[in-house]
């Protein structure tokens, strides 16, 4: 368990929210604040048996990483999508490897016939970002080249590189 310690980062315990109001780390204690009561109730605690605690996290309401929007609510997961959406995910995120290594498996000893492309070869283009934009061209020019698949990403594979995806992974 990862638990992000700083002064007033907000805590939630068995549902009660506390609030970290001082913290020493070099003796492994903390006293913590609870939140939105009027008695000022207070809790002096140790880090290891914070860890150890079987229902204890970080609100979302105190993260930073987070959206404006988000904080408060819990943080989206895989699990929220629909079966769809988590198809088209799928596609959008397995273009990836081929832009990052220049081998669409991600790997180059699984490389697949005529890889890595010249667009996406690491040694002919070294910056990522020149990869990147290679990819948004080729996937512009094939959402130009099939006009029918390109704006209907809801439908499931369009827009998506066709040598990629078997039919088997591109419901209609």
């Amino acid at each position: 368990m990862t638990l992000e310690l700083a002064e007033g980062r907000e805590l939630i315990m068995d549902g009660e929210s506390w609030q970290v109001e001082r913290l020493e780390p070099y003796w492994g204690k903390m006293m913590l604040r609870a939140v939105g009561r009027s008695d000022g109730r207070t809790r002096q605690t140790t880090i290891a048996a914070l860890m150890r605690h079987q229902d204890c996290r970080v609100s979302a309401t105190s993260l930073p990483r987070l959206p404006a929007a988000a904080r408060g609510r819990q943080p989206a997961t895989w699990k929220d999508l629909s079966k769809q959406r988590q198809q088209l995910l799928e596609l959008r995120l397995a273009h990836l490897p081929e832009v990052e290594t220049g081998f669409r498996s991600g790997d180059p000893f699984r490389a697949g016939p005529d890889e890595p492309r010249p667009q996406y070869d690491p040694g002919l283009v070294p910056l990522v970002t020149d990869r990147r934009l290679a990819k948004v061209a080729e996937l512009a020019e094939l959402r130009e080249r099939e006009p029918e698949h390109g704006p209907v990403w809801s439908r499931g594979c369009g827009g998506v590189d066709g040598r990629m995806w078997p039919a088997m992974y591109c419901p209609t």
